[in-house]
């Protein structure tokens, strides 16, 4: 290679775990212009970039930060290769693939708060089950207390006046 931005960025994806490169090439053309190619240093640049934030297993999107494991990366850049409907090419920037794997957090988060609510509901519920009684059970009981707390208030008006 003639290139010395070909020649770094073949270096820096000999690095790259195998498990993502091939998400990563395929994802990397997204950036390719209609009818050219895309420069090695552009390559480079967008490569290094998504390398960074790929090792910090973390991104920030509209003051948000997320943990993002290494195979959200991979569903994330496999579902853009895929080329989903709407998908404006060539891409500018990493920000549509940091959007679908926010999303895909925001998603998992919400899942994971709805199980944790349904756990707290299903705990609380089988604590309180056994306070209970039946409704009717003590019928007598309640009318006789309510009789009582009844004459109770007579009582206290009548002694005020």
């Amino acid at each position: 290679m003639n290139d010395a931005a070909a020649r770094r960025l073949v270096a820096l994806l000999a690095g790259v775990d195998k498990s993502i490169g091939a998400a990563f090439i395929q994802y990397l053309a997204l950036f390719r212009p209609g009818k050219t190619v895309l420069r090695w240093s552009r390559a480079y640049t967008l490569a290094e970039d998504l390398i960074l934030m790929v090792k910090a297993g973390r991104i920030t999107r509209n003051g948000l930060t997320y943990v993002v494991p290494r195979e959200a990366w991979i569903e994330g850049m496999e579902y853009l290769a895929d080329r989903p409907e709407g998908l404006r090419l060539p891409l500018k920037s990493h920000g549509y693939l940091l959007g679908v794997i926010a999303n895909k957090a925001e998603k998992i988060a919400a899942t994971g708060e709805r199980k944790k609510e349904e756990d707290r509901q299903a705990r609380s519920d089988a604590d309180d089950s056994g306070d209970l009684e039946p409704i009717g059970s003590n019928y007598e009981d309640l009318l006789e207390r309510s009789r009582q707390e009844g004459d109770r208030k007579l009582h206290e008006r009548t002694h005020r006046e």
